[in-house]
């Protein structure tokens, strides 16, 4: 009853237009509490977008205990466009500001999301989530070519220091107020009472380099031998975001997705190799991944009889980088190995037993 009473207390006075010393938006003119999000900037995994200054995201608030958010008070933020500026969130367009409503008991939770092609000025509707009565999504996102990144803030309780018995539970008018209010002349500790978000990366990154077993093979096969094409079979080019819970679920049956770049040969560069590609590929960490590629060898081209299984499914964490190595010992014996040397799976081998040649089978060593 105590922490019933302090709410409707704090409602009262800020509906009275009564003035907070400190607190944003509380001049005695303007009784409003503005929104302020902090936002992590660098990316603390190894993926192709690591830092958020100037990139545009979709950002949407609202109460999730409230589902299926039918009134006016239970979404804070309708899935609007906001950019990182200077380590802070801001909001683009002509709704640049939101504010917390007075006299609403709602706790707030904060969702933002991203992926390659969100401008506003291109595609405003990259930015809408639908809500779907349980929860907010977006579909047709396109996966393959692109990083897809995801952040959720939810308040940690706030405590009175005075008696730490009463507490806020979640981010909301009186929330903001009291944080600013009690712990406003210590940035680092009221920094930790406003949102914040961190984001997080919702797919694999997958690369692959082309290396030759030593110095002197890579010597050897200079100018004899390359990897021309490689694609990717079993993967999904679409997805659709559940906003609340960051989850990508595929769409569509599966695709292959090529991988664009010149060819290479394989190198040595201390048993690092010449990475082959533009850019790396986007999977989704669930989908079952098979490997199909072409290596161009005096003439001969060679491919695997069969595409060869890189991922079963559930196999790969969202976040994470894998380099993949097609490992070539000559040009005489045109023996691989697949080697995944990440720092989760190191040592995990797969072998090529056969390659094709001129469309027939052909058995190869399985070591190098």
């Amino acid at each position: 009853m105590r922490y019933k009473s302090y709410i409707l207390f704090l409602s009262g006075l800020l509906l009275a237009g009564c003035s907070v010393e400190g607190v944003p938006g509380t001049d005695g003119r303007d009784d409003r509490i503005p929104v302020e999000i902090g936002v992590q900037t660098q990316g603390e995994t190894k993926a192709e977008v690591t830092s958020m200054e100037g990139l545009q995201f979709g950002l949407l608030a609202l109460d999730p205990s409230r589902a299926p958010w039918s009134q006016a008070e239970d979404v804070l933020i309708p899935s609007s466009p906001a950019q990182v500026t200077g380590g802070s969130v801001r909001f683009i367009g002509a709704q640049n500001q939101y504010y917390y409503p007075v006299n609403a008991d709602a706790n707030y939770t904060f969702y933002a999301f991203r992926h390659k092609e969100m401008r506003v000025d291109e595609d405003p509707s990259a930015f809408l989530a639908v809500n779907g009565g349980e929860t907010f999504q977006i579909s047709g996102i396109r996966v393959g070519h692109q990083d897809i990144l995801w952040a959720k803030s939810e308040a940690t309780p706030l405590p009175d220091p005075s008696d730490e018995s009463v507490t806020f539970p979640g981010y909301n008018a009186g929330y903001a107020m009291m944080a600013k209010t009690w712990y406003g002349s210590s940035p680092e500790v009221y920094a930790l009472y406003r949102p914040f978000l961190r984001f997080r990366h919702l797919t694999s990154s997958v690369r692959f380099a082309f290396v030759a077993a030593s110095e002197a093979a890579a010597q050897e096969m200079a100018s004899k031998v390359s990897l021309t094409n490689l694609s990717l079979e079993g993967v999904h080019g679409s997805a659709t975001l559940d906003v609340l819970a960051g989850t990508l679920s595929p769409e569509g049956d599966a695709v292959t997705i090529t991988l664009d770049g010149e060819p290479v040969e394989p190198g040595w560069n201390g048993g690092e190799g010449n990475v082959f590609g533009e850019e790396a590929l986007y999977v989704l960490p669930s989908d079952a991944i098979k490997l199909n590629f072409r290596i161009a060898a005096g003439g001969t081209g060679y491919s695997p009889v069969h595409p060869v299984e890189v991922s079963a499914g559930d196999a790969l964490l969202p976040g994470h980088d894998y380099l993949f190595k097609i490992k070539v010992s000559s040009a005489k014996d045109i023996a691989l190995e697949l080697i995944d040397e990440t720092d989760l799976r190191e040592g995990l081998i797969f072998h090529f037993e056969e390659l094709t040649e001129n469309g027939d089978s052909r058995t190869i060593s399985d070591t190098i």
